[in-house]
């Protein structure tokens, strides 16, 4: 196998309960190769390909997580976020554009989720 096409890093600063939802609704994801790097503060070991320890906030918590990775582009994730089937597949779509050098997607809070 190859090396996967997007490296999800996922910052993890919410809790412990927010990541099994999480990594659950990737691995629906369709039409596309990726890994997970969870990078936390805790010792906690969740199911993803890489669980990196760092002691500093979000914003460093994505650039070690980059350091990692192995697909040829990064989405960045926060711990309390679910995403739909197609949703990785798609950014990667629009990506591939001429000029295109960013995207972003519709994001929900989990805390106070509701029906959509």
């Amino acid at each position: 196998m190859g090396l996967p096409e997007v490296s999800v890093v996922i910052c993890h600063h919410k809790g412990n309960h927010f990541v099994p939802n999480l990594l659950k609704s990737l691995k629906k994801s369709e039409h596309i190769t990726y890994e997970t790097i969870i990078v936390t503060s805790t010792n906690m070991k969740f199911d993803a390909d890489r669980n990196i320890i760092c002691e500093f906030g979000p914003s460093i918590k994505r650039t070690v997580g980059a350091k990692y990775a192995l697909g040829r582009y990064i989405a960045f994730l926060d711990d309390d976020t679910e995403v739909d089937p197609d949703c990785l597949y798609e950014m990667v779509r629009v990506l591939r554009k001429p000029g295109v050098g960013m995207v972003y997607g519709k994001t929900y809070n989990m805390e106070r989720r509701m029906n959509f």
